[in-house]
């Protein structure tokens, strides 16, 4: 299980450095990091505004993290987009989205998911809702894939992105 951790948080030490990037066009000085126990903090000391894995350490990176919970996952070689389809009661996406719409419902955010599969492209998870609404990000011509899992579970559609194709594509401006 550690190392399952230590592959977890250098995953989240480089998304942080990708939304740095991204946000400031710079690599030096980080506008994001890993939360406190890796997004851990929240459940434990009640502080609702510190949900997901990655938060804002400089003030221009307050505009992402006030309004999204970010939630970061990787490694799970049993995790297959196709599982939803034959109704697995143990499929992770499905798990990892709950997880992530519930941290951002506490928080008044919206979620967003990043997951990395071994030797796959990491990929960006939004309310498809959110994204209808930012008609930016489908505007930019991005393979995506729609999710819907059991209404009955009421979790809201998800569309997922290819993470560097998103942030190749989209600005920080349209969100």
């Amino acid at each position: 299980m550690a190392n399952g951790k230590a592959k977890g948080g250098s995953f989240e030490r480089d998304i942080a450095r990708t939304l740095t990037k991204w946000c400031s066009g710079q690599d030096k000085e980080l506008w994001f990091w890993r939360s406190p126990s890796s997004g851990g903090l929240a459940t434990i000391s009640e502080q609702l505004n510190m949900t997901g894995d990655i938060i804002s350490v400089r003030p221009e990176g307050h505009f992402l993290t006030n309004k999204f919970s970010i939630e970061i996952k990787t490694g799970y070689e049993d995790t297959c987009f196709f599982s939803h389809l034959k109704n697995i009661k143990n499929f992770n996406i499905e798990m990892f989205w709950k997880q992530c719409c519930s941290d951002a419902e506490k928080s008044y955010k919206e979620p967003v998911l990043i997951y990395r599969k071994k030797g796959i492209n990491p990929i960006i998870g939004f309310r498809y809702k959110y994204v209808k609404l930012s008609s930016k990000f489908l505007s930019k011509d991005m393979q995506s894939l729609i999710v819907s899992f059991n209404i009955n579970k009421k979790l809201p559609e998800v569309i997922f992105f290819n993470m560097n194709e998103f942030f190749e594509k989209v600005t920080k401006d349209e969100i």
